[in-house]
């Protein structure tokens, strides 16, 4: 790796599927991660910034397709909604019409009923929070110059951070702190390599 890790990964067994322009899962378990490259304007800004950090971190060659992650949520009796960080705070929208130009499901396969909810109880408990702007100079200094720099202002995510700290009740784990984490890094941990 391109700096010393903090942490041991722990990535349980899981399964990832594509879906393309077009293309919806139908199928998503509740706690499955999405990693999505929208094509947009914002999502290249930042896939492009990820593509320089490889310069440090070269094992993320591969990955920087990925410019945001999110949660999926699946209640009893409802279509699945995703659950992620957008630039006005927490947000939940219908998986069935989400704009995207590829996306990877990634589903725990092992995970159990009782992680599943607990992942549940954590999407509640993260309602209100708002968008971690200020996060990215710290992510930024920390891979420019490898310094282990972390920062979070208040009650500010964004969307990796989140993705991570929802996933943990279903026992995955990078090897550094939430808040040092990019979508992209996400991708390498469940190896969600894509050209």
């Amino acid at each position: 790796m391109g700096e010393r890790a903090f942490f041991t990964p722990v990535v349980p067994p899981h399964s990832i599927r594509w879906y393309g322009p077009g293309e919806e899962c139908t199928d998503p378990l509740n706690g499955d991660i999405l990693l999505v490259d929208h094509g947009t304007f914002a999502s290249t800004i930042i896939e492009d910034l990820e593509k320089v950090i490889t310069l440090r971190s070269p094992e993320l060659r591969g990955y920087t397709w990925c410019g945001h992650s999110a949660n999926i949520r699946v209640d009893d009796g409802t279509a699945p909604v995703v659950s992620e960080m957008g630039f006005k705070g927490l947000e939940r929208r219908p998986l069935a019409n989400y704009a995207h130009r590829l996306y990877a499901v990634v589903s725990f396969t092992e995970a159990t009923p009782e992680q599943r909810l607990a992942f549940s109880q954590f999407d509640d408990a993260m309602s209100g929070l708002d968008y971690g702007w200020f996060e990215y100079l710290p992510i930024a200094v920390d891979d420019a110059l490898g310094t282990n720099v972390a920062g979070s202002i208040g009650d500010h995510l964004i969307c990796s951070a989140r993705t991570m700290l929802c996933a943990a009740p279903l026992g995955f784990m990078g090897d550094r702190l939430a808040v040092r984490t990019e979508p992209a890094r996400i991708a390498y941990w469940l190896g969600a390599q894509h050209a």
